[in-house]
């Protein structure tokens, strides 16, 4: 029993016990209501939180009176005793009054109670809810399956036992035992239950027995050879039979064959087959010495028993040594026969004489090379001192079974030296590219090219010189090639194992011992080089203080293109009020630029554009970034060289970097830029460079983007043009490097330079060791190289001993002018060094170059020099510079370089490929390209498929210089200065020509250049000989083999075709042609003229030419003179000038000549010009009028006095012509002129004199 109480003070306190110092359960709040079931010394007893508490009754008031009736609740619940799950539903009985209960378990289908039952439960204050649990366990059952033989009632199969099974019925299906087959019903069932909950089950089985036929057949007609065998009651399993042996046949098949007898096929059959048997015969052919065989067995198959004999084959190089016919019989007992025939092999000699044509004497004792097997031989000639071999230096001979021995014979002729042979003009000799680095292992080949003196092979097509090429490999015997012919050749090296630097020389030397200069040269043998690539992160920012962001500068083109008058003064003021108009963002500049075109693109004006700085943005705070940042990326650099890396790539971005210093790329490293733009910060100045190789081996920059200063440098208050603001540089000798891949664009001064160059650190100067001045050292006479001794010369010159102590270590020396424009002082380039020891004993003589590197023997001390001229030059010096050596630009795009797109000076072998020029050469040098400063120490470049785009001056251009080679050049023009030395031009492509100088007369100064495989828009060769290339317009100078479409005046041309395309060809002051041919392209029809300029006497001649078309001889300021030789006129017209001098001919000799005009022939200039002289010719010729609507046959417009002579000719003329007459004005002034037929027949009705000049006396006509 209890009652309804409610809270009324402000909180009551739960406490445990009748005490308020026992513990606090709890709180609770005004309103509370609570179920009071005792109250006793002013304490409330009540249930809280399922425990008994109280709180004072001084805190409670009664809700009512009446009483409250508690009630109770039981769960009963029904549970697994092993798993605690329910096994039956659980039920709940609320709402009961308190008191006594009890309850009986259910019974549950697969469960037996494991407690007792009933359970009785009070429910009172304390308890009114409780709870009951019946436990039950499950009944398991099993079901064990056996698999019984029914004959031996004995298990044949593992028993299958299957428990943990509920009460229920179950079905079972028989299993399949290899062996035996089911004698039962294929399943069974079960029912267990309580009082039967394990059953066994048994499945009867028979055992399955098997059998075997073997049968003996023919293997032709599968006919039984033997009765078949059945083998039965076999148990299944694998049994094995041998077959039987038959007489005269043999086992076809398996010899032993085995079958596996299976349930599913327990009868199986076997079948041996057998083939009769025949006989062979293999024959082999044996090298009695060898053992080897000489030829393909010969085998003989199915041969019936019997006897058979074979002959012996011939066989080529051999004899026969055994019988040459054998037997042999084929029996059961000798069924394989192998014979044997047996051959010697015949053996030849070669006997090689060397034979002095002249005394038919031998030159050395016959060489006899015996016991050679017959076959090829190729032998080379052998060189004999004063001599020179005259037939093939190299013989092939045949040695056969008819003829084993051949005697070769080489013939000699005594060199005998010409009284009037210059032994300082000698052979000359250069390298084409040679491939830096190799790997080991990789041949190694270098193409090269010599020439004599005077490049006969190229000038004159003269390839009868022959020369002997001697190739010097470091720790190699020397390779000696004799009878090379002048041209291009290529030598192996072979391959080497050992990494390093490989040196080697080369050099040739002409029939009469003349040296070309000896060239010294290197490459790199190295590996697969580990690539150690360090990536720049984000980190890499803060730690090395480096800014990759850059907003500071925006450009703003101004269109100026309304501009009635652009120059400096105007462009300049339009930019300046333009930018008065701009504010820069905060913390920025504009630059103001101007646009005078129209196009949108900037042009030209640097001098002219402005900068405008937002009033906030900070130069000295922009410096010093600028500063950190290269500072940062210099660290970056060394700090990862240092830690072993050999590659950095740098994060993208802008990388804004000072002009005070350059960035130095380590040695053995790679800077891959990723896309990354440096940045050059605005300054004040003429001089500065972003990045160095400098005295590097191996070092590389790629893939990036370098920026100058262009459009915001402070060129007012720079000095010198501001010319040396610069890009990249390759400086020293840095060797195998390069930059690769990148655009340098806005540069101030040169995009990229390379030369001589102090290292980072400032050990290495210009050169190894200080310049020696050799001053005036020089007296005539010779060196015998034999013996270093001092001997007599007329036209040559010798210095005393030069001290060179330490060039031995170095490993080269050079002699010439030492910088400046350096240039040739001896008259030769060509020298001999003698090189002594400290006791001045005689070491080596080497056939030298100025300029060029030469190799100091070992213990060299002192030297003297030989000039190949009788000169006496005071300011010749030795020393080795350090020069960038196969080092290269490739793929570098130059944009927009202010003063020279690439400024190359010092090099060696150095590669510049596939490059870019556009918009470079504004100011200064203003060349896209411009070899220049270094002078003779530029050597051995290859410049290969460079392209030009719109520069505004110069593209390429050259002031000296060694053995370049212009290789596949597209667009632009190439400008060769003439100290620019032996040049190659091939493959390129619309492009404009001019060499400066050249011909065989100056070819000391600049040797001869070789053009030829081009494309020309035009080309100016001087005195140069070019080959084999094409134009669309002009070449000019000597042109061999190649096709034009405008005449060059002061030219010889050989061979060519001239590809008409307009009326005018050239005006001409003189031209020589031979074997050329006029051919008007398709859509030109129009007369062609060849404008005579003036030329008189041998001015002009036509040999062999072809005028295909309609052309036109014409009277330019005088066509006085020319000779056309055996040439041919598809239809011509003659417009001679009648002002020739006395001694001037125009003389046509075995020509075919049609035409087509009114007149043949058409005097001028005018109607009113007295002539003084004019003299025509025809010998042997055939001329003929093609239409016959020619009126006159020669036509006075200008009166002429001379003659026009027809001699031996055949004229084909229609009868109506008039032979000759004028223009009837000033007929008198024609005083005395006459034409003569000579053998040169004309129809008899033909009018000779119009009757406008029959009256002037002067004017005869001879036919004789």
């Amino acid at each position: 029993m209890s009652s309804l109480y409610e809270v009324s003070s402000l909180i009551a306190l739960v406490m445990n016990k009748q005490s308020v110092l026992s513990q606090v359960l709890g709180i609770l709040t005004r309103g509370t209501k609570i179920d009071v079931i005792n109250i006793s010394d002013g304490w409330a007893q009540f249930r809280y939180n399922n425990t008994n508490a109280y709180v004072k009754n001084t805190s409670l008031k009664s809700i009512n009176n009446q009483t409250i009736v508690e009630t109770g609740s039981v769960i009963i619940k029904y549970l697994d005793l092993d798993t605690n799950a329910e096994v039956y539903t659980s039920q709940l009985l609320i709402n009961l009054p308190l008191g006594t209960y009890n309850y009986d378990a259910p019974s549950i289908y697969g469960y037996k109670l494991t407690n007792h039952t009933p359970q009785i439960v009070n429910l009172t204050t304390v308890s009114p809810n409780q709870t009951i649990i019946f436990y039950y366990s499950r009944i398991v059952c099993s079901v064990t399956i056996n698999y019984i033989d029914e004959n031996t009632n004995t298990n044949i199969s593992n028993s299958i036992f299957i428990d943990n099974l509920s009460l229920g019925s179950y079905s079972y299906g028989a299993i399949e035992i290899e062996g035996y087959s089911l004698n039962d019903v294929l399943t069974k069932t079960v029912t267990l239950t309580e009082s039967n909950p394990n059953i066994t089950i048994s499945f009867k089985y028979k055992e399955i027995l098997g059998s075997v036929v073997i049968k003996y057949l023919s293997n032709t007609t599968s006919t039984e050879l033997l009765p078949s065998e059945t083998i039965n009651n076999l148990k299944l399993g694998n049994y094995t039979y041998t077959a039987k042996s038959i007489s005269g046949y043999t086992v076809a098949n398996s010899y032993t064959q085995t079958v596996t007898l299976t349930s599913h096929n327990p009868n199986v059959e076997v079948a041996f087959m057998y083939t009769k048997l025949y006989g062979s015969v293999t024959i082999k052919y044996i090298d009695e010495n060898t053992g080897n065989s000489l030829a393909s067995e010969d085998k003989y198959s199915n041969l019936e028993f019997g006897s058979y004999s074979y002959t012996a084959k011939a066989i080529l190089d051999y004899k026969l040594i055994s019988n040459s016919t054998q037997t042999t019989t084929i029996s059961d007992t000798n069924l394989n026969t192998i014979l044997i025939f047996k051959y010697a092999k015949i053996f030849g000699s070669v006997t090689i004489k060397y034979i002095d044509i002249y005394t038919d004497s031998n030159l050395k004792e016959p060489t006899i090379i015996s016991n050679l097997p017959l076959g090829e031989y190729t032998y080379d000639s052998i060189e004999f001192h004063g001599y020179n071999i005259i037939n093939s230096d190299t013989q092939s001979v045949t040695l056969s079974q008819i003829t084993p021995d051949v005697t070769i014979i080489f013939e000699y002729e005594k060199i005998v030296i010409p009284a009037d042979l210059n032994l300082n003009e000698v052979p000359y000799i250069s390298t084409y590219y040679i491939k830096p680095i190799v790997k080991p292992g990789e041949e190694v080949l270098i193409d090269y090219y010599i020439t004599d003196y005077y490049y006969k092979e190229y000038l004159e097509d003269d390839y009868s010189l022959t020369f002997t090429v001697t190739v010097r490999i470091e720790g190699q015997k020397d390779k000696v090639y004799p009878n090379l012919k002048a041209g291009d050749h290529q030598v192996s090296l072979g391959s080497f194992s050992t990494e390093g630097e490989q040196k080697f020389s080369i050099l040739c030397t002409d029939k009469y011992g003349r040296n070309s200069h000896e060239l010294f040269n290197f490459f790199l043998v190295q590996g697969d080089v580990e690539v150690k690539e360090y990536v720049m992160t984000d980190e890499d920012l803060v730690t090395y203080n480096i800014k990759n962001t850059d907003n500071y500068e925006a450009k703003k083109i101004i269109d100026l293109s309304s501009l009635t008058t652009k120059n400096s003064t105007t462009v300049k003021a339009a930019l300046v009020e333009a930018a008065t108009n701009i504010i820069p963002q905060s913390k920025t500049y504009v630059c103001v630029i101007a646009d005078t075109d129209g196009d949108g693109n900037p042009n030209n004006w640097w001098g002219e554009n402005q900068v405008v700085y937002a009033s906030d943005y900070d130069k000295d705070k922009v410096l010093e970034e600028s500063t950190n940042t290269r500072k940062g990326l210099q660290q970056l650099l060394d700090d990862k060289k240092a830690a072993g890396y050999n590659k950095l790539t740098l994060l993208p971005g802008t990388y804004r970097i000072d002009h005070q210093k350059q960035i130095y790329i380590p040695t053995n490293f790679t800077l891959n830029m990723n896309g990354a733009t440096l940045k050059q910060n605005q300054f004040t100045g003429a001089s500065s460079l972003m990045i160095e190789i400098n005295n590097t081996i191996n070092s590389h920059v790629i893939n990036g983007i370098i920026e100058g200063d262009y459009f915001s440098h402070d060129y007012a208050n720079s000095t010198n043009n501001s010319e040396w603001v610069n890009g990249v540089s390759i400086g020293g000798e840095s060797k195998y490097s390069s930059f690769e891949n990148l655009s340098i664009k806005n540069i101030t001064g040169y995009g990229s330079t390379n030369g001589l160059s102090n290292s980072r650190d400032g050990s290495l100067s210009y050169t190894y060791i200080y310049p020696k001045g050799i001053g005036n050292n020089f007296k005539i006479g010779d060196i015998d190289r034999n013996t270093g001794l001092d001997l007599e010369s007329t036209t040559r010159t010798t210095s005393d001993y030069i001290d060179i102590s330490g060039y031995y270590d170095v490993g080269y020396i050079s002699i010439s002018v030492y910088l400046g424009y350096q240039g040739n002082p001896c008259g030769t380039w060509n020298l001999i060094c003698h090189f002594y020891d400290e006791n001045k004993k005689s070491l080596k003589s080497i056939d030298s170059y100025q300029y060029r590197r030469i190799s100091v023997p070992l213990n060299a001390k002192y030297m003297r020099i030989t000039i190949l001229n009788e000169s006496y030059p005071t300011n010749l010096s030795i020393q080795y510079f350090r020069i960038p050596t196969h080092c290269s630009f490739k793929n570098v795009k130059y944009e927009n370089c202010r003063c020279v797109g690439m400024a190359p000076a010092a090099m060696k072998d150095m590669l510049v490929e596939n490059c870019e020029f556009t918009n470079c050469g504004q100011s200064g040098a203003k060349c896209a390209l411009d070899a220049e400063d270094g002078w003779d120490s530029m050597q051995d470049v290859t410049f290969k498929s460079l392209k030009f785009n719109a520069n505004p001056n110069n593209y390429f251009l050259t002031c000296a210089g060694h053995n370049f080679i212009i290789d596949g050049q597209q667009n632009g023009k190439a400008y060769i200065w003439e100290r620019t030395r032996s040049l190659i031009i091939k493959n390129c492509k619309n492009i404009d020509l001019t060499l400066q100088g050249g011909g065989k007369d100056n070819i000391v100064r600049h040797g001869v250049y070789r053009v030829f495989n081009n494309n020309f828009n035009s080309a100016t060769t001087v005195n140069n000989l070019s080959k084999y290339n094409t134009a669309s317009t002009y070449i000019s100078g000597l042109v061999s083999h190649s096709t034009l479409s405008i005449l060059s005046s002061a030219s010889i041309y050989t061979d060519c075709i001239v590809s008409v395309s307009s009326k005018n060809l050239g005006y001409l002051s003189s031209i020589a042609m031979t074997n050329c041919e006029f051919t008007p392209i398709s859509t030109f029809s129009d007369r062609y003229s060849l404008q005579f300029n003036g030329g008189h006497l041998n001015n002009y001649s036509f040999n062999n030419c072809k005028f295909n078309g309609k052309c036109q001889l014409s009277n330019n300021n005088g066509f006085y003179s020319a000779t056309f030789s055996n040439c041919s006129f598809n239809d011509v017209f003659i417009i001679p000038s009648v002002l020739s001098n006395s001694d001037d001919l125009i003389l046509f000799e075995n020509c075919n000549i049609n035409y087509t005009e009114s007149n043949f022939i058409y005097y001028s200039p005018a109607a009113y010009t007295k002539g003084t002289y004019s003299q025509i010719k025809f010998d042997s010729c055939t001329i003929t009028n093609s239409n016959s609507k020619s009126t006159v046959f020669i036509y006075a417009y200008a009166k002429p006095n001379g003659y026009c002579y027809f001699n031996n000719c055949t004229i084909i003329l229609p009868s109506t012509i008039t032979i000759f007459d004028g223009y009837p004005t000033n007929i008198s002034y024609i005083e005395n002129y006459t034409i003569n037929f000579e053998n040169s027949s004309l129809l008899s009705d033909i009018k000779l004199i119009s009757d406008n000049y029959k009256s002037n006396s002067n004017i005869k006509i001879n036919i004789i």
